[in-house]
């Protein structure tokens, strides 16, 4: 998987609950209960679900709040409590938690020790959450040094990718055609500050 662990899993889980919102909960009263009570989702998820382009469903779920609010909304902040926002909070823990439970299989084990890694940021937080889990044993030091060895990695093949690409663009190169040099750039950023689509981590 290309790009930070942590980055690509929970935005995909944040993908595929907006896909099954938009299909199977927009009429569900115990959604919309939650939905008016947040006024909506947070700045980044109400974008995630206008890429959808899910018109229908997306101008039910708005309706709901102009109908519910109408002028207050100009004093309310929309989603303070953002459902998404929470979903990706439980998904971080639970990726954490089956980090530990499988890594004594070899395949789980050899697959996180060959990935991007993870972003700095998602590092530092990673690094934060073993140090004061205050788990005893092994496991999760032996998971921290595999995914710090796998963003070193990373680390330190970005900035040869990036001049291979720059040399890319002289007129006596050859134009990039391997797809880590010609999305160098797009890894740059999200190695230091995270995907878009993830939430910023702490």
């Amino acid at each position: 998987m290309p790009g930070c662990l942590l980055c690509a899993l929970i935005s995909s889980h944040v993908r595929r609950s907006i896909e099954f919102l938009l299909w199977e909960r927009v009429n569900d009263p115990c959604f919309r209960a939650e939905w008016r009570a947040a006024v909506g989702f947070c700045h980044r998820h109400a974008w995630m679900l206008a890429e959808r382009q899910d018109e229908f469903g997306t101008a039910i779920l708005y309706l709901d709040l102009y109908k519910s609010y109408g002028e207050g909304l100009t004093v309310r902040r929309p989603g303070d409590s953002c459902s998404l926002c929470n979903e990706e909070a439980a998904t971080f823990k639970f990726v954490l938690q089956e980090m530990q439970r499988r890594w004594d299989e070899p395949a789980f084990a050899t697959a996180i020790r060959e990935c991007d890694g993870l972003c700095l940021p998602h590092l530092r937080m990673v690094r934060r959450r073993l140090q004061v889990s205050g788990r005893r044993g092994c496991l999760p030091r032996e998971i921290l040094n595999a995914l710090t060895d796998a963003t070193l990695r990373t680390l330190r093949q970005l900035p040869g990718d990036l001049h291979q690409l720059i040399e890319s663009f002289d007129y006596q190169h050859t134009r990039a055609t391997d797809l880590r040099i010609k999305l160098s750039w797009r890894r740059a950023i999200e190695q230091l500050a995270g995907s878009r689509y993830a939430p910023a981590p702490e």
